[in-house]
């Protein structure tokens, strides 16, 4: 490969690394200071950690520590390739990859721990919270309830919605992990994580 090739190369890996760098940090610090919004992107997304917004900001501010080595470990690497080039431009590239991956992967395996041992306390101590509770869905969003007043609020809260969505009954507009449909949007057969 001639220089300029190299250097454009080498220029791509460290444009990527310092954006996706600066996302994990971004998102890291955002979880830590419990201001990492429920979202499609970003975070830990499992079952536990879409049950409630409670469980999501303690998943997520587990896995802070991690979502930060791993976007420190790609600015190390793109601030690297800024320095070496050849066999050690890949060496460090490889490296800040591999360490980026462990970390995230940390990030997400202590984000859900986290979450499930949050939900099997609140569960055995009876703090769930109401929104998550099967004996006050009665008189909440995506509720089997019944009253005029719910009915009609679900009537007006579906003309906006898309048509066949679970969450047309509600007016739901947080998307599968709000109210109790945590992943009901997708359709049968198919997962969503």
């Amino acid at each position: 490969m001639d220089t300029t090739a190299t250097f454009v190369v080498s220029v791509l890996f460290q444009v990527v690394f310092f954006v996706l760098g600066a996302a994990l940090l971004a998102g890291g610090i955002a979880a830590l200071r419990e201001r990492l919004p429920g979202n499609s992107w970003f975070g830990v997304r499992t079952p536990e950690t879409r049950e409630s917004p409670e469980a999501w900001t303690i998943s997520n501010k587990a896995a802070a520590p991690g979502f930060l080595a791993a976007g420190g470990a790609l600015v190390l690497a793109g601030l690297g390739l800024l320095l070496v080039d050849g066999v050690v431009a890949v060496i460090v590239a490889v490296l800040g990859v591999l360490v980026a991956l462990g970390m995230a992967s940390f990030a997400g395996l202590s984000g859900s721990k986290a979450a499930a041992i949050w939900l099997d306390n609140a569960r055995r101590t009876g703090t769930l919270p109401e929104s998550m509770d099967p004996n006050a869905m009665s008189s909440s969003c995506c509720s089997a309830g019944g009253g005029a007043a719910e009915s009609s609020d679900a009537a007006t809260a579906s003309v906006g919605a898309a048509a066949g969505s679970p969450a047309s009954d509600c007016g739901v507009t947080g998307g599968c992990g709000s109210c109790s449909l945590k992943g009901m949007c997708a359709p049968e057969g198919s997962h969503q994580h």
